[in-house]
């Protein structure tokens, strides 16, 4: 991948355009996953990012990583024009994802919740406070901020085993 440039080997193509023409079939997804970001409507616009990992047919999976969820969630984003980085590295940090549009920054910090957890929903509740408070201490939103946006730092907890989000919270 080079910059907003995503080459998708066949298999990836077809998966993508399956779940695009699926997508685009449901309530013109396009314009509202664009005017959720432009209203700034968090909730409304990661409902729909929530929606689009369900879509995903199981036998597409391969194997299960964060960098699964990470690179998925950028092409959805490259897919609908949203421009984005993923991996940022810093000297002290690596930012998963930032997606940003003329009036926000979306600020994505990933996790994924394990197959093997003895107690999934502690585990989901600790991992999604470790994703806030990761950008929190390491100054995500001051990062990206500058006069003409707004930055929002989000928390996604991925859960392996159902390949779905398991839940995010959007930091204060």
């Amino acid at each position: 991948m080079n910059g907003n440039v995503v080459i998708l080997h066949f298999e990836s193509q077809y998966l993508y355009l399956h779940i695009i023409a699926k997508l685009f079939c449901e309530a013109d997804l396009l314009t509202s996953l664009c005017d959720d970001l432009d209203n700034q409507d968090v909730k409304a616009f990661m409902e729909k990012v929530s929606n689009f990992f369900l879509g995903i047919p199981y036998e597409n999976a391969g194997e299960i990583t964060e960098g699964y969820f990470r690179n998925h969630l950028r092409t959805l984003f490259c897919l609908f024009g949203i421009p984005n980085q993923c991996e940022i590295m810093e000297a002290s940090q690596r930012v998963d994802i930032v997606a940003q549009t003329a009036r926000m920054a979306l600020v994505f910090e990933l996790k994924m919740l394990g197959k093997e957890e003895s107690d999934p929903e502690k585990k989901k509740r600790e991992l999604l406070a470790e994703a806030l408070e990761q950008g929190r201490k390491k100054g995500y939103e001051e990062k990206y901020r500058n006069e003409s946006q707004i930055v929002h730092t989000i928390g996604i907890v991925f859960d392996e085993k159902s390949r779905k989000v398991a839940c995010w919270e959007q930091g204060l």
